[in-house]
C-alpha cells in the first residue's frame, strides 16, 4: 500500500517505534528515519528526505507542535499519534491533520498515512 513511501517516524518509545517502522515496512514503505527525542524531531523535519511523517506529540523532552510547524511550511503530510488527544488545545490548530490515538492499530496507521498520501497527489 505504501510502495516505497518515506516516512519518519518521530516516537520517545522504542517499542512503539519497533512496531511503527515493522507495520510501515510490511505495507511496503520505507523508514526515512526514526527518532526518539524532540531535537532529533526538529533535525529530522529540517534536513531528512521522507514523504509523509508520524508524529507522537509527547515526547521525554517537549511536545512536537514545533516539528508540525516546521512540515507544514515544507508542505509535508503528517499525522499526530497520541494517547492524550483529547486533552490538548493544540490541536484546535491542527484541524486538518489526521490523529491516530494509542494504542494504534496497525491497519488505522497505514489507512491514515495512504488517505494522506493520495490527498496530495
Amino acid at each position: 500500500m505504501l510502495d516505497g513511501v518515506k516516512v519518519l517516524v518521530v516516537e520517545d518509545e522504542p517499542l512503539i517505534a519497533m512496531e511503527l517502522a515493522l507495520t510501515i515496512e510490511e505495507a511496503g514503505g520505507v523508514v526515512a528515519g526514526s527518532v526518539r527525542s524532540l531535537t532529533e524531531a526538529i533535525e529530522a523535519a529540517r534536513t531528512t528526505d521522507f514523504d509523509v511523517a508520524l508524529l507522537d506529540v509527547r515526547m521525554r523532552d517537549g511536545t512536537t507542535f514545533s516539528v508540525a510547524k516546521i512540515l507544514s511550511v515544507r508542505k509535508i503530510p503528517f499525522l499526530f499519534c497520541t494517547g492524550d488527544s483529547e486533552q490538548r488545545d493544540e490541536f484546535r490548530d491542527w484541524p486538518d491533520v489526521p490523529l491516530v490515538s494509542k494504542p494504534h492499530k496497525p491497519e488505522n496507521v497505514i489507512a491514515v498515512l495512504s488517505k494522506l498520501l493520495a490527498n496530495r497527489r
